[in-house]
């Protein structure tokens, strides 16, 4: 009896171990690497697994929680949705499905540097149209402020984070997340919310635009940066 109960305590023991280490986040978003995302058949597979989902009442289309537990579960659940499709289909979407919940958090800097860009460039055009007037004197002081930001964001950037700007730059990934963003959000979903926000932006003139301005995040140090 004795030696069961040992092998008992000893199987816990080592299920518990096993789920700390996958639920931690640090451990699970390391595992995602931009060479990994393929857009193809993921995005043309994605309006009918979101409509699934949104017809079955799901809350959100991503894992609950960033670990690598919650994404095996939200596959687990998913997967019903995708029967239809041939075994190793269904597990390639659901794949790069979890990959792109990774990289989102993982580009994390590099996604805000891009919205940055797009409210430089709407402001900047919103500035050009507008007469001498306090509300433009606003965008202008809004202006550099995202000027200051982008420099800071670059100053700290490393070698291997040029690499991968410029990966992400060949491979138009922030340009596949738009897409993604727009097919989320004829389901009920969002991929992102400040492209949501850049959409409402261009049809606003420069006096309405003032009253939606962010505040700006304090700017980050390089050490802490991309941490």
């Amino acid at each position: 009896m004795a030696p069961v109960v040992l092998f008992a305590f000893l199987f816990v023991g080592l299920a518990f171990v096993l789920y700390i280490i996958a639920a931690d986040e640090k451990r699970f978003l390391a595992g995602f690497d931009l060479k990994m995302w393929r857009d193809g058949e993921y995005l043309r597979a994605l309006p009918n697994f979101l409509q699934a989902l949104h017809d079955n009442h799901f809350e959100t289309p991503w894992p609950r929680r960033v670990n690598a537990v919650s994404a095996r579960f939200m596959k687990f659940r998913a997967n019903a949705f995708l029967r239809r499709r041939p075994k190793p289909q269904r597990h390639a979407f659901l794949h790069q499905h979890i990959i792109l919940f990774g990289l989102m958090r993982t580009l994390g800097p590099f996604v805000r540097d891009f919205i940055h860009n797009e409210q430089q460039r709407i402001i900047a055009d919103r500035i050009l149209q507008m007469e001498d007037t306090i509300e433009r004197d606003r965008l202008i002081a809004y202006l550099e402020s995202l000027k200051e930001h982008r420099q800071s964001f670059f100053a700290g950037m490393s070698s291997f984070d040029r690499q991968t700007m410029a990966e992400i730059i060949d491979r138009r990934f922030m340009t596949n997340v738009r897409t993604a963003h727009a097919i989320f959000q004829e389901h009920g979903y969002s991929l992102l919310d400040e492209f949501t926000q850049l959409r409402r932006w261009e049809e606003m003139s420069g006096v309405e635009l003032v009253q939606e301005l962010p505040v700006l995040p304090a700017i980050r140090t390089k050490s802490r940066q991309f941490a």
